[in-house]
């Protein structure tokens, strides 16, 4: 997307279904929580099918747009523009590691290897740095060990919920992308 080539129109429609898709799955498994600060959600598999099909850019758009989007549709709480740039990263780094364009691709590692550290980067970033906004804001306990231990249930449920998925859908993935792109 961001780059010499232009976007059809077609790609731009994707691009919004895959947004509004997120939106739906991130609510749809919005009440899947592990104690009362951490959420458990699917909604990352239409990120992650952005970012395979389009690349890094475009997951990351999908993934901030969506955060906003969902925001917008449902402004009970508070809007926390820092989620939505860990959100960003979160689609980008999906482009990065399982992204089918070849200018992108990181050939040298074995499937389940960049399963694994994309996994453990999220959990990392998901433990630490959601942590501390969530602390920031008054959301969780104001002593960051005990927020953080609050945190670790359903931090390591998304964390083999990401890893399990990742792997079943790398294996459909190829056939996806290409009806996409067709």
């Amino acid at each position: 997307m961001f780059n010499s080539k232009k976007i059809t129109t077609k790609e731009l429609c994707l691009i919004a279904m895959f947004i509004a898709l997120t939106v739906i799955l991130g609510y749809v498994s919005g009440f899947l929580r592990v104690g009362n600060i951490s959420k458990i959600s699917v909604s990352f598999v239409s990120v992650y099918l952005a970012a395979a099909a389009f690349g890094p850019w475009i997951g990351g758009f999908v993934a901030a747009m969506a955060d906003f989007i969902s925001f917008l549709a449902n402004p009970t709480g508070m809007y926390l523009w820092q989620l939505t740039v860990v959100e960003f990263i979160f689609g980008f780094l999906f482009g990065v590691f399982f992204s089918r364009k070849k200018q992108i691709r990181i050939p040298y590692l074995n499937l389940n290897v960049k399963i694994l550290i994309y996994s453990v980067i999220q959990f990392a970033i998901n433990m630490v740095i959601k942590t501390l906004i969530l602390q920031s804001v008054g959301f969780v306990s104001a002593d960051f060990y005990v927020a953080f231990i609050q945190r670790l249930p359903g931090c390591m449920v998304a964390f083999v919920l990401n890893f399990v998925v990742l792997n079943l859908f790398e294996r459909f993935v190829p056939g996806i992308i290409r009806v996409v792109r067709k």
